[in-house]
């Protein structure tokens, strides 16, 4: 690497560092890391559903979980984003010099509209500048594989991509098909038989992301994994996976990364031109293609949901979109739309034979865009420091000092259960929370977040929640619902030593425990922990 490069690389770094979340966790981190760490010892939070659960990623946990043996997770955390930042920088700077030459301020650019558009105009909440976890290692290499492909090195392409697979079987899975669907748009280009070998090669590196995936679905009948499935899609993750729910929510954010699509067609009638841009287009296609898919499954799956409700009539589309729709359709789209129009944007401009000046004025006012962008970034993280993950624990508008007050509260129970509680015990946790065992270390018998991705824990999740957060309107506030009668009953069913309720969630809800059987251990101002008798 020349000394020009590694310094686009490090400005490009620093870019995603100012965007970035600094405090940790952030909402994957308490998610995937605590998996890691149980992973490769069992003996930590061991009798924790979801960590006992089938493993996913397991190239994530073999090549990077082993540090949680000898590092605190927050270390981890550090170690992982830095790391995985690096890759990608990396990998937009090879896009970028490919597209550029060696113009080191169209290449910071070019990665930084493209962070801003990812961050301002997505589909269906895809995100690469985050938490460590294994997708972000998936991204950096799709990115290299990119790269390769603009230097006309298919062969390649496929290597980076089955490394990409192996950590993220989806983000490399949808990048090699779009890859795929490049080669057939593309007249140039290597044969079959000669990328036989290298694809062979990609394949079996993407084994070890593939086969865990392909086990999730194992030890339960059809029927009941189809019910997984429909829990999991539609339940449990519709704000990424369900066109039609996304709609209903956030049709503003709908409109922006359709009004984002156009600009990118506009920008085709300059950008086919180029034969670097033609080949980002096709990938670009190819995401709007799949994204375009997913729709469709989605609303053919609602066309015949009404349709049943007036006469019988089979669920082939609804059948169809619970077995499919939970494979993020969105995902490329969200990524490489905002890629795709950041490119055309700035190569348009770089290829403009107009006077110099206004070369440097284009760039000079997407820099400013991507500098206000960072600059609001920062100024949100400086009125609310919690981490991400920790940001939901509170629904509803509250002054600074009050959140951060709940916050230091939420911490120092946790403190105080991590010294002065069984390693082993099992505890009931508040609704609202997802970084239990990332700050106590302890157990939990279910958390919304810690969503398991096997059909059979996942079924026993869908029951957990359901009973220990009450399947009326007030489940959502959690355990403050329950009375004193109720939480003893549920601790008991699921072998609960310990209760940890939130007594006032900023919902009114402020019942008091009055049962002889859960003795009170710990008060703060937010919080009370039971033990169980």
């Amino acid at each position: 690497m020349t000394r020009s490069a590694a310094w686009q690389v490090l400005l490009i770094f620093g870019l995603i560092c100012l965007q970035a979340e600094w405090s940790t966790p952030h909402d994957n981190e308490a998610h995937y890391l605590t998996k890691a760490r149980h992973y490769w010892n069992p003996t930590w939070c061991a009798d924790d559903m979801f960590l006992q659960s089938a493993d996913a990623h397991l190239v994530f946990y073999w090549t990077l979980g082993w540090l949680t043996l000898w590092l605190p997770l927050p270390v981890l955390a550090w170690i992982g984003r830095f790391a995985s930042w690096l890759l990608i920088a990396y990998g937009l700077q090879r896009i970028g010099r490919n597209v550029f030459g060696p113009s080191t301020w169209y290449i910071v650019a070019a990665a930084g509209l493209f962070l801003l558009l990812l961050n301002r105009f997505d589909l269906a909440g895809e995100w690469i500048i985050g938490g460590f976890e294994a997708k972000l290692i998936a991204y950096g290499f799709a990115f290299l594989a990119i790269s390769s492909l603009l230097e006309n090195r298919w062969r390649i392409v496929f290597i980076w991509l089955g490394l990409a697979s192996m950590f993220h079987v989806l983000v490399g899975g949808w990048m090699l098909l779009a890859v795929a669907m490049a080669w057939l748009l593309t007249r140039r280009k290597p044969t079959i038989v000669q990328l036989l070998p290298y694809a062979v090669v990609a394949l079996v590196l993407s084994l070890a992301g593939l086969i865990p995936a392909l086990t999730l679905g194992g030890g339960v009948p059809a029927e009941q994994k189809v019910l997984a499935y429909g829990i999991y899609t539609y339940q449990r993750l519709p704000h990424h996976l369900v066109f039609s729910r996304i709609w209903d929510v956030n049709s503003a954010k709908v409109l922006w990364h359709g009004a984002l699509v156009l600009v990118w067609v506009f920008l085709q009638f300059v950008a086919w031109r180029d034969v670097l841009q033609r080949q980002i287009s096709k990938l670009v296609i190819a995401a709007i293609a799949f994204a375009l898919v997913g729709i469709t499954i989605d609303t053919l799956a609602e066309w015949e949901s009404n349709r049943q409700q007036s006469a019988a009539s089979s669920s082939f589309f609804s059948d169809l979109a619970f077995h499919t729709l939970r494979f993020y359709w969105f995902r490329l789209s969200d990524v490489m739309v905002p890629l795709g129009t950041s490119f055309a944007l700035l190569g348009w401009s770089h290829r403009t034979k107009g006077p110099r000046f206004l070369q440097v004025v284009t760039v000079a006012i997407v820099l400013i865009a991507v500098a206000n962008h960072v600059v609001e970034i920062r100024v949100q993280r400086l009125r609310d420091p919690r981490p991400a993950s920790c940001r939901r624990m509170i629904r509803v508008a509250e002054p600074r000092e009050l959140l951060l007050h709940h916050f230091r509260e939420w911490k120092a129970v946790c403190r105080w259960i991590r010294r002065e509680t069984p390693s082993d015990s099992v505890w009931l946790t508040p609704r609202l929370q997802q970084t239990f065992k990332w700050y106590a270390g302890r157990a939990e018998v279910v958390n919304w977040k810690d969503t398991p991705q096997d059909a059979k824990t996942l079924l026993q999740w869908h029951q957990r929640i359901s009973d220990v957060f009450k399947p009326d309107d007030q489940w959502y506030y959690g355990l403050s619902t329950h009375t004193s009668d109720q939480l003893l009953a549920v601790a008991k069913k699921y072998d609960a030593q310990f209760v940890l309720v939130d007594r006032d969630n900023f919902y009114q809800y402020r019942r008091e425990v009055k049962n002889a059987k859960l003795v009170e251990r710990f008060r703060n101002e937010f919080y009370t922990v039971y033990e169980v008798k």
